[in-house]
């Protein structure tokens, strides 16, 4: 045989088979009724075994499909993750640059002048126009 444990085994053969649509829980109750195992035991299973030999002797097709679509995952929340480091360093490059950084601050930044002088109702008005 193929050194995967029956539960293995099954866990690859329901994961070939199963699709569910997004939002019901059909696929997350036939987990633990064919299973019998909560869905993160379950997952965490799966994953660990898609990294086997084993598993991949056993069912090459479908190792190599879920290998696919978790270096996806990663990679997808690695950009989400760069993206978002990306916006919080800008953020604080504006921040420094308006307390005070190496530019002169845009004047509705500046602490020292009060915001309505500094509007352009107030600066059209003092003008004369």
């Amino acid at each position: 045989m193929s050194g995967l444990s029956e539960r293995d085994r099954a866990i690859l053969d329901f994961e070939a088979v199963a699709v569910s649509p997004a939002g019901t829980g059909a696929k997350e109750e036939a987990i633990r009724d064919r299973c019998g195992l909560g869905v993160t035991a379950y997952y965490q299973r799966l994953n660990a075994l898609i990294d086997t030999r084993e598993a991949l002797a056993y069912a090459p097709g479908l190792v190599r499909r879920l290998r696919r679509v978790r270096r996806a995952r990663v990679r997808s929340r690695r950009d989400r993750s760069a993206d978002l480091a990306h916006v919080e360093r800008g953020h604080a490059a504006r921040r420094q640059v308006c307390q005070g950084g190496s530019h002169a601050p845009h004047p509705r930044h500046r602490r020292d002048v009060p915001r309505a002088e500094t509007s352009t109702f107030l600066r059209v008005k003092h003008a004369g126009m």
